[in-house]
């Protein structure tokens, strides 16, 4: 199966969030809080997150941020890590504020207030690159 992810913002930065069913709590990257400024705003946090492997997942702390997702907004805690494929990952404790459902026929994450579709590849410009 391929990789729910979706686009929507923080605050008002496009950013990419994958939907992952199996997790129970979000994560934000640390390179996204750099790109908004907001590092001075990360907080200790006690949680300790294990990935697939069951190995624990270094976290630098946690941060309040406001996101958007299909005209949906909500401001929560997110844990910081380093090892974030996407911008963010969303976990069950958001899709439950969101009231997300996922059409996977369709491609469609709704809420009770709008519709996005899934992207089909995440797009990251890691170098600046000229365009003919």
């Amino acid at each position: 199966m391929s990789k729910v992810i979706v686009n929507g913002y923080c605050y008002k930065t496009s950013a990419n969030f994958l939907i992952d069913t199996g997790a129970c709590v979000s994560l934000v990257s640390t390179s996204f809080v750099q790109k908004l400024g907001y590092e001075h705003k990360i907080e200790p946090c006690s949680k300790i997150i294990a990935g697939l492997d069951n190995k624990p997942v270094p976290c630098r702390g946690q941060i309040k941020l406001e996101i958007s997702i299909a005209r949906t907004q909500v401001r929560e805690i997110f844990i910081v890590c380093d090892y974030v494929e996407n911008e963010f990952l969303i976990g069950t404790d958001i899709m439950k504020l969101l009231d997300i459902s996922i059409n996977f026929r369709r491609k469609l994450i709704s809420t009770t207030h709008g519709k996005v579709s899934f992207i089909d590849q995440p797009f990251f410009l890691s170098r600046s690159t000229r365009a003919r």
